[in-house]
């Protein structure tokens, strides 16, 4: 755990807030308490964490008070560049999301990016209880919605109302994950790693998780498109099933090395093969009833032909001279006048 988990180990809320106007100390005699138990813990703390900042992880969750990305994964400030919305949803039209995931990306330079969602999520028990929100809360709901379009069906089955809730949980960050992969910022960092040959795989990897806030587990899930397409459906993620690098748990590289990517190729799965090259002639076209002119049927026009004239256009209309009486001379003031 972090130095600002050891420094608030109560799972019960310290926080009490007054009505009247020193509601607002409260806040500020508690950041006082805080930083004197951390340096207390660790003098240099501040000063380490105001000298560098180079995350290895980005961390999109949800905006839950419960999840903490460094509570969750033992990790101090500065380790994890979090970003967090409501469902955890990546939308390609969101530019809060957009710009911090491109910040993330070209200028931090992180390796991971972990898409956490967890089971007791507020946005999907309302999308499941048809709850009906005002724009813009319905809209951004539309993400979720998606989710259970795709996976009606395994949701659906589940009889359990609280298991329902946790299927399209795990679907929605699935699909989250799958969104984040196909947006430009990705791709475009995936390609450049890939073939700098500065390491053995493209960056950065995306992480399906899931956080239960009864038991304080992290549970990583396979979003690829065999997961979601094929049966069984979900599959669980484990180091022995998938030997690839795991940041959350060990810290170590055991990911096989992947061939380069040829440049201005975009790592997309693969698509539908093409259609073939010789399409079969039409019925009516084989018949002859399409057949080109003959020789000399366009000519060019004989010498001297001059085109119609242009349609006469009306012209501005102009005063005339004269139309206005001339403006009287009056004579010019004496000097002395002046």
């Amino acid at each position: 755990m972090g130095i600002m988990g050891r420094a608030k180990s109560s799972m019960q809320s310290s926080l009490t807030m007054s009505k009247g106007k020193g509601g607002m100390q409260t806040l500020l005699d508690n950041n006082k308490a805080w930083v004197s138990k951390v340096t207390a813990a660790e003098p240099n703390y501040f000063t380490k964490l105001g000298s560098y900042h180079k995350p290895e992880v980005m961390w999109l969750g949800c905006a839950e008070t419960r999840e903490n990305a460094n509570e969750i994964i033992g990790t101090d400030a500065g380790e994890v560049f979090t970003h967090r919305n409501i469902g955890n949803c990546v939308v390609n039209t969101d530019s809060n999301l957009l710009s911090g995931l491109q910040y993330a990306v070209d200028v931090l330079e992180v390796d991971h990016i972990v898409v956490c969602g967890h089971y007791r999520c507020g946005a999907v028990r309302s999308f499941l209880e048809n709850a009906d929100y005002a724009s813009p809360l319905e809209n951004w709901l539309c993400s979720i919605r998606e989710a259970y379009r795709l996976h009606r069906s395994e949701i659906d089955a589940e009889t359990d109302k609280f298991e329902r809730q946790k299927r399209l949980v795990e679907f929605n960050v699935m699909e989250q994950c799958r969104s984040l992969y196909q947006l430009a910022i990705v791709q475009r960092r995936l390609v450049e790693s890939g073939n700098s040959g500065e390491q053995p795989y493209a960056t950065p990897r995306i992480h399906a998780c899931i956080y239960d806030e009864k038991t304080g587990t992290l549970k990583r899930m396979n979003w690829n498109a065999a997961s979601l397409d094929g049966e069984p459906g979900i599959k669980v993620m484990s180091d022995e099933a998938n030997p690839e690098f795991d940041y959350l748990s060990k810290g170590v590289n055991a990911a096989p090395p992947q061939a380069p990517v040829p440049a201005g190729q975009m790592m997309m799965p693969p698509m539908p093969p093409p259609m073939p090259q010789q399409m079969p002639m039409p019925q009516y076209a084989q018949q002859g009833y399409y057949q080109m002119p003959p020789p000399g049927y366009y000519q060019m026009p004989p010498p001297g032909y001059a085109p119609a004239p242009a349609p006469y256009m009306p012209q501005p209309w102009q005063m005339p001279p004269g139309f206005y009486p001339p403006m009287p001379q009056y004579p010019a003031m004496p000097p002395q006048q002046r």
